[in-house]
C-alpha cells in the first residue's frame, strides 16, 4: 500500500475563468413516419479541438444518438472532426442531407467547453494531487430563458473533468445550478401605486407580461466538486510530478483595484487613508504599488464610508474590487451602494482581466504621494 495514495472523494473549489460553450438544438421530427429520416451531421470549431479533450466531444456525439434513440427517429449521422478550425460550409453540408435521402438536417456545430481552474492546491496529506490553477473543464446541461411574469431564467452547468499533476484527467461530479436575480417587482409596483396614489392599480392587470431576469454565471464564480469515487493513484508517479513552490517575492506589493461592467453602479471615487487616489467608472481599474503596511480603503471621503483595511504584503499582487448590492430601505425604496472588497489573488486576476486601465492614475507609487496621508487610520483620526 506505500506505493499508492488513496485519492477520496476530497472537495475543491473551482473559480470559473471563461464561459464560451454552444448547446446543441435537437430537431422535432414526427415518429410516427418511417420515411422521414434526419441527416446529423456533427462538427466541433477550432476552439473545441485546440481546448476541448476528445472524449468530450465524443460524449456530446453520443448523447445526440441516445436522444434520437430514445425518440424513435431516424437518422444518419456523420461527424467531421476537425483541427483546422476551418468549418465546413453549410452548402456542403447540404448536399451530405441530399445524397443520404435525408428528409430534415440537423447540424450541430460543438464548440469549446467550459474552462475552469482549481483555486488552490488539492492534497492527500502533503503530497498535492492537484495543483493550484490546474484545468478543468465542463458544460452547460440545460438553459431555460426567463419568461414573462418574473419568471426567472435558469442554467445548470455540470463539471466533467481536472486535470492530475501526472497530467491524468479525474472526473468529477457535481453540479451547478444558477438563478435570475430577483425583479423586485413587487417592491417597484407597490412604489409606483403609492406615489401615483393608486392610478398605478390601473396598470397592475399588464404587470404578469414583464420578464424576469437571466441566469447568469459570471468569471470568477467559485463552484464546488467532488471527484467521482476513490482513485488509486501511482505514488512515485505522483511525487515526481509536485509543483515546484512558488519563489519568494520581497518589495511592494502591487494592490489593483477593479470595478467590474455588471449591473448598476456609477464611478466612483477611490480613498485610501487621506488621499483621494483616483476615480472609477464600470469595467475599469487602477493600480497602487506600496509598501508593505496595513492600508484603509473607501469610496468618498466622507466619515461615514465604509472602510476595508488592506494589509498589504511584501511583493504581493493583490486584488480589490468594487462590489455593487442591492439595498431596500424600510420605506420599500431599492438603492444600490457600491462597497470594496479584498478578493482572493486568482479570483481577482481573473475578474480584473476583464477590466481596462484608467485613462489617467492608472498605476500610482507611494513616491509620487504622501506616504503617511496614505497610511492613515480614518478611524484614529475621527475619535
Amino acid at each position: 500500500m506505500n506505493d499508492l495514495l488513496s485519492r477520496s472523494s476530497h472537495v475543491c473549489s473551482i473559480v470559473l475563468l471563461l464561459l464560451n460553450a454552444a448547446l446543441p438544438a435537437y430537431a422535432q421530427v414526427d415518429p410516427a413516419s418511417p420515411t422521414q429520416t434526419v441527416f446529423v451531421f456533427v462538427q466541433r470549431t477550432g476552439g473545441a479541438a485546440n481546448f476541448g479533450s476528445r472524449h468530450l466531444f465524443e460524449h456530446v456525439v453520443n448523447d445526440l444518438q441516445e436522444y434520437l434513440k430514445e425518440k424513435k427517429i431516424a437518422s444518419v449521422i456523420r461527424t467531421d472532426d476537425f483541427s483546422s478550425g476551418v468549418a465546413l460550409p453549410l452548402s456542403a453540408v447540404q448536399e451530405m442531407a441530399r445524397n443520404a435521402n435525408a428528409t430534415y438536417l440537423l447540424y450541430v456545430i460543438v464548440d469549446r467547453p467550459l474552462t475552469l481552474q482549481v483555486l488552490g492546491d488539492v492534497r492527500v496529506g502533503e503530497v498535492v494531487v492537484i495543483a493550484n490553477k490546474a484545468a478543468a473543464f465542463g458544460r452547460i446541461e440545460t438553459v431555460q430563458s426567463a419568461e414573462r411574469a418574473w419568471r426567472a431564467g435558469r442554467l445548470i452547468l455540470k463539471l466533467q473533468t481536472v486535470t492530475l499533476v501526472n497530467r491524468k484527467e479525474q472526473q468529477l461530479e457535481a453540479w451547478n445550478a444558477s438563478k435570475g436575480a430577483d425583479t423586485g417587482a413587487a417592491i417597484e409596483w407597490t412604489n409606483a401605486v403609492i406615489q401615483s396614489y393608486g392610478f398605478a392599480l390601473l396598470a397592475l392587470p399588464f404587470a404578469p407580461l414583464q420578464h424576469g431576469n437571466q441566469a447568469l454565471l459570471y468569471k470568477g464564480t467559485v463552484l464546488d466538486a467532488v471527484t467521482t469515487g476513490d482513485t488509486l493513484l501511482a505514488r512515485d508517479e505522483i511525487e515526481a510530478a509536485q509543483p515546484e513552490p512558488p519563489e519568494p517575492h520581497i518589495g511592494p506589493a502591487n494592490a489593483t483595484v477593479y470595478y467590474p461592467d455588471l449591473g448598476h453602479g456609477s464611478s466612483v471615487d477611490i480613498w485610501c487613508g487621506q488621499l483621494r487616489v483616483g476615480r472609477l467608472r464600470r469595467g475599469g481599474k487602477l493600480t497602487l504599488i506600496l509598501p508593505p503596511a496595513r492600508y484603509w480603503l473607501r469610496l468618498g471621503p466622507g466619515g461615514r464610508a465604509m472602510m476595508t483595511p488592506l494589509d498589504a504584503e511584501s511583493g504581493a499582487e493583490q486584488y480589490v474590487s468594487v462590489v455593487v448590492t442591492r439595498v431596500t430601505s424600510t420605506q420599500l425604496e431599492t438603492y444600490w451602494p457600491p462597497h470594496l472588497s479584498v478578493v482572493p489573488h486568482d479570483i481577482g486576476e481573473a475578474q480584473a482581466a476583464d477590466t481596462t486601465t484608467a485613462k489617467s492614475q492608472h498605476v500610482l507609487t507611494a513616491d509620487k504621494l504622501d506616504l503617511s496621508q496614505l497610511q492613515t487610520d480614518p478611524h484614529k483620526k475621527n475619535k
